[in-house]
């Protein structure tokens, strides 16, 4: 599949409730499926580590298992050397999952909003100061929405970045219209541009996609049509293009 510069191809991937064999992954990734006391939490990372090495083995001309994978300084997941320089994230919540690819730096960020969500005691450790003035006299159904949004937003550009929640989601600051750009009000910014595009997804999730160059076409495709249609050796259409 080719990937062309200033696109994303973002994938989703339905999870399912049966947990599926490991036999595709490498030592360590069983290892790590293995230490996992939660059967749900098991489940949802060996079924979106395997959509992720099915992914990058059809784009890379490779058996998954064939895929090297390692990490990076902050934990994030990158090709092993040799594996060539495509880039991707991944992000999982509820039933569904999100795996971002892009020839340049991205980041990816997946939320199923809980009904009874407190958001008002989330405020203080997700939002800048002058973002927490903006939920002033909001209500409920809205703020939560709201507050999710920006999380979703600023832990995909984080993400990005490779660094995670290891730095402050309150040290940044984002704008509210069209596609946001980060506004980082801390000393460890290396000001790079990065846009976030809020993403169109099933009712119930919010998501978002960081990516350090604005307006990029985001085609996005499901990993269940990928696996039909290679079964059926027929040509793979986007589910949806946009802007």
């Amino acid at each position: 599949m080719q990937l062309s510069e200033r696109e994303v191809h973002l994938w989703s991937v339905q999870l399912q409730q049966v947990e599926p064999s490991l036999l595709e992954l490498a030592a360590d990734e069983r290892e790590r499926a293995a230490r996992m006391r939660c059967s749900q939490a098991r489940g949802a990372f060996v079924q979106t580590r395997l959509a992720l090495r099915t992914l990058l083995g059809h784009y890379l001309g490779l058996p998954p298992r064939a895929v090297a994978l390692n990490s990076g300084a902050w934990g994030k997941p990158q090709l092993g050397a040799g594996m060539g320089n495509l880039q991707f994230n991944v992000s999982h919540s509820g039933h569904l999952a999100l795996i971002a690819l892009s020839h340049a730096a991205v980041g990816v960020d997946l939320e199923w909003q809980q009904i009874d969500l407190d958001w008002r005691e989330l405020l203080p450790a997700c939002c800048h100061p002058a973002e927490q003035a903006d939920f002033h006299g909001v209500a409920d159904a809205e703020g939560g929405a709201r507050l999710m949004r920006l999380w979703t937003a600023k832990e995909a550009y984080l993400k990005g970045r490779g660094e995670g929640l290891s730095l402050p989601l309150t040290a940044i600051r984002l704008g509210v219209a069209g596609d946001w750009q980060a506004h980082i009000d801390a000393p460890w910014d290396d000001g790079q541009g990065w846009w976030l595009h809020a993403l169109a997804l099933p009712a119930g999730y919010l998501g978002c996609v960081a990516t350090p160059f604005p307006s990029p076409l985001i085609r996005f495709q499901s990993l269940a049509e990928l696996t039909s249609s290679a079964r059926a050796e027929g040509p793979l259409t986007p589910m949806f293009c946009y802007p």
